[in-house]
């Protein structure tokens, strides 16, 4: 958010703090609402400023831009206060913005899930195969989508894994109003790196069996599963990954120039000497420094 200009923006900022405050059980006292109520009515915002910086301590990590986000009384608060300054949309509306698309698309790949169930099944039930197919027909492109679908799972369960992962997590931080409109673009490619690491985990890292399930040492666990649990952890898997680069390849800064071998620490009568030294030619009379010159001179 940008920084007030007003005084009645300021007072917005450290009214929608004290709410939270007093209605969270932050241990706020009643000399500190006295003195809002005397800083809103003095004419500067030292005070305000001052009682602002406090009560922002007391609440971390909620913050004024994670209020207007998460809470609508505060949303309101800060729009009357911003006036024409209000962001369009504003924080709160980009929240809920943010969590409907997030619904959407998880809604949009379970659906994707089920078509593709479904016509496995019916493809089976007719017993449409490539090799039944000579021609094109309708029982091509019921083979042509279903090969698209399926080659397509892993992608899609981990993006829904990552979606699943939002879902909690957003819900988690609203309720606890910590979750900010700046974090709605990392959001977003949080389910791009989902959808990636479902691919990765299937397709690059763990082998499958003939029956299509990888082992994980005495476990055998369904592709989709895997890709699921990818994309629910993308930290997880990425930061596996470069552990396993780093023990694998080798390291390019090997070949730098070593590092020169230290010189012994000096004795406790070197450092004092040494001090000394420089605490003299820094204090060294002006008048000395001139003698010298003309001597050299």
């Amino acid at each position: 958010m940008a920084p007030c200009e007003s005084k009645e923006e300021l007072t917005a900022f450290v009214a929608v703090l004290l709410e939270y405050a007093k209605t969270h059980n932050k241990g706020i006292s009643a000399e500190q609402i006295s003195r809002f109520h005397r800083a809103r009515a003095a004419p500067n915002t030292e005070a305000l400023d001052i009682l602002y910086n406090e009560l922002a301590a007391l609440v971390f990590p909620v913050t004024v831009d994670t209020l207007y986000a998460t809470d609508d009384a505060a949303a309101r608060v800060l729009d009357e206060a911003l006036g024409d300054r209000k962001p369009d949309p504003t924080p709160r509306e980009r929240t809920k913005r943010a969590l409907r698309w997030t619904a959407i698309i998880t809604s949009t790949l379970l659906l994707l899930i089920i078509a593709n169930n479904m016509l496995q099944r019916v493809m089976s039930l007719l017993d449409v195969t490539p090799e039944s197919v000579p021609r094109f027909t309708l029982d091509t492109l019921l083979i042509l989508l279903g090969t698209f679908l399926d080659s397509t799972l892993p992608m899609i369960f981990g993006a829904l894994g990552a979606c699943a992962y939002l879902l909690i997590e957003g819900h988690l931080w609203v309720w606890n109003k910590t979750f900010s409109a700046n974090l709605i673009q990392r959001d977003h490619i949080k389910l791009i790196i989902g959808a990636l690491s479902g691919l990765i985990i299937i397709e690059l890292i763990w082998p499958q069996t003939s029956s299509g399930a990888s082992v994980l040492g005495s476990v055998s666990v369904g592709k989709a599963s895997l890709a699921f649990l990818a994309g629910y952890s993308t930290d997880f898997l990425f930061e596996t990954m470069k552990r396993l680069i780093g023990s694998v390849l080798p390291r390019t800064d090997q070949t730098a120039t070593p590092r020169p071998a230290e010189s012994p620490a000096p004795s406790v009568t070197q450092e004092k000497t040494v001090r000394s030294v420089e605490v003299r030619s820094k204090n060294r009379p002006i008048a000395q420094l001139e003698q010298n010159k003309k001597d050299a001179a």
